[in-house]
């Protein structure tokens, strides 16, 4: 049997595949961005229902390949983070920081929506918020599921394998650093305003980690901070139909969607 805690070959392997997916999604998504913006085209359309589920497919086999190499190779659960959490007083504490933290974020993108529907600068303000959410979002109870899913996958990447790695490298601050900074920079390419979100969320997700010594809380906090922002960008698209056309509501929308033709005033211009 060989040593749980080195670092095996196919170790190098999957953080070979982890990188390659992470930089070419990156790279790939900015490069159709300044493609689309050169050509004077608004930015790319969400996910279609399709796209949706191949990339589900695709994450869980990746997930599937992982928990089972780890299996395998002999390795303790524990040191993926795959165990209940700690349940001393900084198992309860990370816990207690998990709700804190949910009811933070349901406060500021549910709470308002109240407001909102009776204060126009408050509208203004939460469609500002939800701006660069709105471009990645689409069908939202299927959406709803996929982001969730893909949020208890990203903490099994990000605080899972790639913080054991580092950690049977260089230790456990290092890895709890570069497990923190990496979750940001695989977003860069939604924006600065959705990176230094994910740099907040991933400093409380790391910590989750570390107080809980577990994935399960992360992953649970994860998964339902992607499907309150999901509900609230389908609440917030809603209150855009609801409001009448303003010049305001028009210069705050989503750059480019504003210009779309719908099908009834494309019949209008082609008169």
């Amino acid at each position: 049997m060989p040593n749980s805690t080195a670092l095996q070959p196919f170790d190098h392997a999957l953080l070979s595949i982890v990188v390659a997916f992470v930089l070419t999604a990156n790279v790939r998504r900015v490069w159709i961005r300044r493609d689309r913006a050169k050509r004077g085209l608004p930015p790319p359309p969400p996910r279609n229902l399709t796209q949706l589920r191949l990339l589900l497919l695709s994450v869980t086999t990746f997930a599937v390949v992982l928990v089972g190499y780890w299996a395998y190779s002999g390795r303790a659960w524990s040191l993926l983070g795959l165990q209940p959490p700690r349940m001393d007083w900084l198992g309860i504490a990370g816990i207690s920081l998990l709700l804190v933290n949910i009811a933070l974020i349901a406060s500021i993108l549910l709470g308002e929506l109240p407001k909102a529907r009776r204060d126009a600068e408050v509208a203004d303000e939460l469609i500002r918020l939800t701006a660069p959410l709105r471009r990645d979002q689409s069908d939202v109870p299927r959406n709803a599921v996929v982001v969730a899913l893909l949020g208890a996958f990203e903490e099994l990447c990000f605080r899972g394998f790639l913080y054991f790695y580092v950690s049977a490298v260089w230790g456990w601050a290092p890895a709890a650093l570069i497990s923190w900074v990496s979750f940001a920079l695989a977003h860069i390419s939604q924006g600065p305003r959705v990176a230094a979100i994910c740099l907040y969320h991933g400093a409380v997700f790391t910590v989750l980690r570390l107080l809980t010594d577990s994935l399960f809380v992360s992953a649970i906090g994860h998964a339902a901070h992607n499907t309150i922002v999901v509900w609230a960008v389908r609440a917030v698209e809603r209150l855009i139909a609801e409001r009448p056309p303003t010049a305001s509501a028009v210069d705050i929308a989503i750059p480019g969607t504003e210009a779309l033709p719908t099908p009834s005033n494309s019949q209008e211009m082609a008169r």
